[in-house]
């Protein structure tokens, strides 16, 4: 290899009489033919030439080479570029290594860099995974691909060869590929490093009617370490499992034929959960009902050990409840002083009231005001929606901004009332709860003709939740009208909005939800009709019968209780809400939102005066 030493532009002699050619003033065509004595000249010199650019080109190539050198990327440390290639997405990693050479040191000496979120299909590149990743435990990620069976399958056994190194696998496939893969896992090798295994089965058997298949046993189920299981329609045996170690823990089991094949009967898996003394995290979804023991007082299970499952350091359950199955509801005990998180869906509407048996309890059965939990998530089986869980949102933004508890309801029709005020007065929330979302609650069906409202064991105690719940400051009402709130607070009675006595907000204390500074609406029928309901049914161009502005203007102006800060009215578009309202609401409060918008109260008067 040349050296920078020796290039030297005096070592370029060019012998007459090129030289005198190619230094001088380019002579026409046929005096240079003159100077050339024969072909063979010709030939040399063109040689001579090319030798001196290739001897350039390399001692260019030097030049850069040792420039970068003084490159910072080059001066970093091993630690350094350690800790920048773990910031690169799995295709940049393998780029790396062929940046150069210093670079593809650094990352193929460096196991970390090669030993997590294994998504790969090639066998051949699993086995330089491997080698790469040594000694170092490895996580396995694999979804199921059509089209690379075969080689998914080899990749699979390929890893499991080195089972004593697997620290998380996670397998996605439908039957026949389950099949081919658990019987990989019957080895009797160590596996000190597993901590989390998903299996996740995706056949329809109730739509093809085909058997589940049973797997044999997977030590892997008994591993010491385990603290993280995920089952999902998989049929195996979960008696495997070393239940005191286990963390979290996922059940799905959406069809009878698979779930008969893991548990035999419900006491099975209330007893497998009771013995799960370190449970953190538990979603359980156990599809069709399973057959509950014979017990003939129902207040027994809070107290009967073969049918309860006590979790004392839960900190969140979400529990999917079988179709006619509210029974398992009743054989819960669960911590009051760690739970953080209870989500429970397809609440049957005749069992709702039964929810605040999973109420966290004492030793001793009375109900503990508990200061952890931050989210109760409950939806009944008719709506079937979506809610959404953390804060609700209002046009795509959190109107909760300080929020430090929710509720969040998804019931229809006679199902709330029955579940709400136990539920609240169990938990004693009484300085805890800052905001509730109710959802459905306008039951505009009874309210077709002429405004009626239900009768009062249908109706939700707004007056008692006012008293109950002093430090509400945000309210969300999905698909109600204002109307419902105020006139439901004066606790009327079959109540006609059409009739000149209907009890207005006159009638409401200034002091309701003193502490309530956000109220959002959202309606499923933002007619124009519906908007002006607002005013209780009173002549809908008059200012002076605008009730929400007139409570608005005393919550304004009345000492010791908050000002309405913000209105939001979700749903409702620019030609639904009339600029008097508007302006009139804007000098009682700071925003309001309407149209997807949110508008400054400022704002609305300086365009008022302006119009």
């Amino acid at each position: 290899m040349f050296s920078m030493l020796s290039l030297n532009p005096d070592d370029l002699v060019l012998h007459p009489p090129w030289s005198d050619l190619l230094s001088g003033p380019l002579a026409e065509v046929s005096s240079i033919s003159g100077t050339i004595r024969s072909s063979e000249a010709v030939v040399r010199a063109r040689a001579r030439l090319d030798e001196e650019r290739e001897h350039f080109a390399r001692c260019v190539q030097v030049l850069h080479a040792r420039r970068n050198q003084f490159c910072p990327a080059c001066l970093l440390p091993v630690e350094i570029l350690v800790n920048c290639f773990k910031c690169l997405s799995e295709t940049d990693l393998w780029t790396v290594t062929a940046v150069c050479r210093r670079w593809r040191e650094v990352a193929v000496e460096c196991p970390s860099l090669w030993n997590e979120n294994w998504k790969y299909e090639s066998p051949q590149l699993l086995e330089l995974l491997l080698a790469r990743s040594k000694p170092l435990p490895i996580d396995i990620s694999w979804k199921q691909s059509p089209s690379h069976e075969d080689e998914q399958v080899e990749a699979i056994r390929l890893a499991l060869t080195e089972i004593y190194r697997v620290r998380s696998i996670k397998l996605d496939g439908n039957r026949d590929l389950i099949s081919k893969i658990l019987p990989f896992f019957n080895t009797d090798a160590e596996t000190p490093y597993l901590q989390v295994l998903h299996l996740q089965e995706r056949d329809d058997h109730t739509l093809t009617g085909s058997e589940p298949f049973f797997h044999p046993d997977i030590p892997f189920l008994s591993a010491t370490g385990l603290k993280s299981v995920k089952i999902c329609d998989v049929a195996v045996r979960m008696n495997q499992l070393r239940l005191p170690n286990l963390v979290q823990l996922h059940i799905e089991l959406s069809y009878r034929i698979v779930m008969d094949a893991v548990f035999s009967s419900s006491t099975e898996l209330l007893e497998m959960l009771g013995r799960m003394v370190n449970l953190q995290d538990l979603y359980l979804n156990i599809g069709p009902p399973l057959a509950p023991p014979q017990l003939t007082d129902p207040s027994s299970f809070a107290v009967d050990p073969e049918v309860v499952a006590s979790l004392p350091w839960l900190r969140t359950f979400q529990l999917v409840i079988p179709h006619q199955s509210a029974w398992i509801t009743q054989r819960f005990i669960l911590p009051s002083d760690t739970l953080l998180s209870l989500i429970v869906h397809n609440i049957p509407a005749g069992e709702a009231s039964n929810l605040w048996r999973l109420v966290p309890k004492s030793t001793c059965g009375h109900v503990q005001s508990n200061a952890a939990l931050k989210t109760l998530r409950l939806q009944d089986h008719v709506s079937g929606e979506i809610v959404i869980s953390g804060s609700p949102l209002v046009n795509d933004r959190a109107i909760l901004a300080n929020a430090g508890f929710e509720f969040i309801f998804a019931f229809k029709k006679d199902v709330v009332p029955d579940i709400l005020m136990p539920i609240l007065i169990a938990l004693g929330f009484d300085s805890l709860l800052k905001a509730f979302t109710l959802d459905d609650v306008s039951f505009l069906e009874a309210m077709e003709n002429n405004w009626v409202y239900p009768q009062a064991p249908q109706r939700l105690p707004w007056r008692g939740l006012s008293s109950r719940l002093p430090s509400i400051r945000s309210i969300h009402l999905r698909d109600a009208t204002t109307t419902k709130l105020f006139l439901e607070a004066t606790d009327p009675v079959n109540v006609d909005c059409n009739t000149p006595d209907t009890p207005g907000l006159e009638e409401l204390p200034t002091s309701f939800f003193p502490n309530l500074r956000q109220l959002s609406i959202a309606s499923r029928r933002p007619d124009y009709e519906t908007q002006l309901r607002l005013r209780s049914g009173r002549e809908p161009h008059h200012e002076n019968s605008d009730e929400l502005v007139e409570w608005a203007k005393n919550r304004h102006e009345r000492a010791g209780v908050n000002p309405i800060q913000e209105i939001a009215f979700c749903d409702f578009g620019d030609g639904l809400l009339p600029p008097y309202v508007r302006n009139d609401l804007a000098k009682h409060v700071s925003q309001i939102c309407w149209g997807g918008k949110l508008h400054s109260s400022a704002d609305l008067l300086d365009d008022s005066l302006e119009s």
